[in-house]
């Protein structure tokens, strides 16, 4: 580890030097000083680079930990963690590619399968379905880095639109239901919910998850302005990957 972009505290500032110290990491994390995997100086080496007290340290670090900017691996020290993507989506009847354009975050997305299949008799009641009628049924997976990030399968009615030979690589499928046939999501309903991996193996072995632990697991239900279904989604999110932010004002 690079202990060179590391400088003493000023202990003139009235800024708590933990603070100090939190925002030198952040501040090479955001600029890739340091990478993902990468372990950092054990508590005794950085009191030295920071000319500060081993509590301090320990509280910036745990502080780190706790916003998911650094891992600790029992045995074996603590690391760059993996980058999240911060997300506030959920709280908007938008598309997650569209917050993913906003944050100029680079993304690669891969049609697993697409195919139209009689509904299965669970998305066939969730859709207002009747018996036989068919879906557009489509698994895509979107990586970040390189690295897959979240996989999703989805239904969407075949009597408003057969989308399988369009692009779906390259577009939003919201943008692409609006723009190239009329169709406008007027209301969005998400669950989210933490899952065990070892429960959905097809989906962590999509997402490339080794050990057994959780996914972030999301359904959604999308609605026209007549509140007639007329999509549902199945998302799931890599957990060290990902992060839900919600605000609430009053």
């Amino acid at each position: 580890m690079e202990t060179k972009y590391f400088s003493q505290v000023n202990k003139k500032s009235k800024i708590p030097y933990y603070l100090q110290v939190k925002e030198q990491f952040i501040k090479s994390i955001r600029e890739r000083i340091f990478k993902p995997g990468e372990k950092i100086k054990n508590e005794y080496e950085l009191c030295k680079i920071f000319n500060i007290s081993r509590p301090t340290i320990r509280q910036a670090v745990r502080d780190l930990e706790f916003e998911g900017l650094l891992k600790r691996d029992k045995g074996k020290g603590t690391f760059i963690a993996e980058r999240k993507i911060d997300t506030t989506f959920t709280q908007k009847a938008v598309a997650l590619y569209d917050e993913l354009k906003e944050k100029n975050i680079k993304f690669e997305t891969k049609i697993l399968k697409k195919k139209i299949i009689v509904a299965p008799k669970d998305i066939a009641k969730i859709l207002e379905l009747e018996e036989n009628e068919k879906v557009n049924y489509v698994e895509r997976l979107r990586l970040i880095d390189g690295k897959p990030f979240y996989f999703c399968f989805f239904y969407i009615p075949v009597k408003f639109c057969i989308i399988i030979n369009d692009d779906l690589e390259n577009c939003s499928t919201a943008h692409l239901l609006e723009e190239k046939y009329n169709i406008y999501i007027a209301k969005v309903k998400r669950y989210l919910e933490p899952v065990l991996s070892s429960d959905y193996k097809k989906v962590s072995k999509i997402l490339n998850i080794e050990n057994e632990g959780a996914l972030h697991y999301m359904q959604n239900f999308l609605y026209n302005k007549d509140g007639v279904p007329i999509g549902y989604y199945k998302d799931y999110f890599r957990p060290d990957k990902s992060r839900f932010t919600f605000y609430l004002e009053r």
